[in-house]
């Protein structure tokens, strides 16, 4: 598309405005993003360390970075919490915690805090920036607190994005509360505005991505939602074949005459 957002603008707007965060909705682009800023770096000779929650996004991000070319002597790719086990397993003295063999991740929470030591040690801070040029925190928007330290921690050693986006937040179990964006995010990691476009929904439900997106000031400023106009079409379930024969009519409105 020729109004195709250049993700070499993006990349360029991150790299010289770290520490900074990146809001981008669902489907906007925000793991070709990381993607593509990591591979940036490693073109340049650095190497980054990436960090996320769960065990599907770093295949994820790996994947992704395999497309961009980028080699595993160039990135790595981590869980938090097992980021966090290591460092502390291979340095317990300056992380005033010992860790058992086989990690607890019912007590992931001290992890946290523990590596947030270590990593506030000068020691560790000159490992740091020996090992790593840039660091990308992945859906910071699902970081508990402890987690948001050990994060601030790094930044001031590594030069750090965070990216995420406050609307996607998932339930928080546990007496750990999830960062705040304005209160805990923003006053650290200032936004950069990177120009997207909610890709995930083409080529058929294009529409329906825009409005969602054109939507979001409404929602994060607790406003009611207009339907009139809406993309979506609502139909009421009168029996289990209303989604068969909904499905059956909109494929046959979208054949092409011969």
């Amino acid at each position: 598309m020729s109004d195709d957002p250049r993700i070499e603008d993006a990349v360029a707007a991150v790299l010289s405005s770290q520490p900074c965060s990146v809001t981008l909705p669902a489907g906007a682009g925000k793991t070709e993003l990381i993607a593509a800023t990591v591979a940036k770096v490693a073109q340049q000779g650095g190497t980054s360390l990436v960090l996320t929650h769960t065990h599907a996004g770093v295949d994820a991000l790996r994947r992704r970075m395999k497309r961009f070319g980028v080699t595993r002597d160039r990135v790595v790719v981590r869980t938090i919490d097992s980021w966090s086990y290591d460092l502390i397993a291979h340095f317990p003295d300056l992380a005033g915690l010992a860790v058992p063999a086989t990690p607890d991740w019912s007590s992931s929470s001290e992890y946290h805090l523990a590596a947030a030591r270590a990593a506030g040690t000068k020691a560790i801070a000159k490992m740091l920036r020996l090992s790593y040029t840039n660091l990308f925190v992945d859906e910071y928007q699902d970081c508990v607190l402890d987690q948001h330290k050990l994060v601030l921690a790094l930044s001031a050693s590594i030069p750090t994005t965070v990216l995420g986006d406050p609307l996607q937040s998932l339930l928080t179990f546990g007496e750990t509360p999830p960062v705040d964006w304005d209160a805990d995010v923003l006053p650290n990691f200032s936004e950069v505005v990177v120009d997207h476009r909610p890709r995930r929904w083409e080529p058929d439900h294009a529409e329906l991505g825009q409005w969602l997106v054109d939507i979001r000031t409404e929602l994060t400023g607790g406003l009611p939602i207009s339907l009139d106009g809406t993309p979506v079409r609502w139909v009421r379930k009168s029996d289990d074949r209303t989604f068969v024969s909904e499905r059956c009519s909109h494929q046959r409105d979208r054949r092409v005459p011969r």
